[in-house]
């Protein structure tokens, strides 16, 4: 499991240990550094934790807490998605109530989702 196209993307998560990349090929992986170094000779795992889809075009931002167990995909398909981190499942779909495209996405400590839109 990799990206099979640019990856434009990346957000890393409070435990300095898991990263999502997102990428034109319309998926998001979420990915874990390795805790013991003699493990492995690379410093990622290289199996991915989880590949997100379910959008129809290229991601231009992702954002990740794992603290509240949450990945937020944005794509120029004009949605955001929501994903659960552990599980990588589907939770819900969100839409900018002008059409426009989310540009930046952040997760806060508190759990709002905040989006710029263009």
């Amino acid at each position: 499991g990799r990206h099979v196209d640019v990856v434009n993307c990346i957000s890393f998560a409070e435990d300095a240990r898991t990263f999502v990349t997102g990428s034109e090929d319309t998926t998001a992986i979420v990915w874990e550094m390795a805790t013991d170094s003699a493990s492995t000779r690379l410093p990622i795992i290289p199996k991915p934790r989880h590949i997100l889809s379910g959008h129809d075009a290229a991601l231009t931002c992702v954002s990740v807490s794992t603290d509240l167990d949450i990945v937020v995909t944005c794509s120029w398909d004009l949605t955001a998605i929501v994903h659960t981190l552990r599980r990588g499942r589907f939770v819900r779909t969100i839409t900018h109530p002008e059409g426009l495209c989310y540009h930046r996405v952040l997760i806060s400590s508190q759990g709002f989702i905040i989006f710029y839109a263009r």
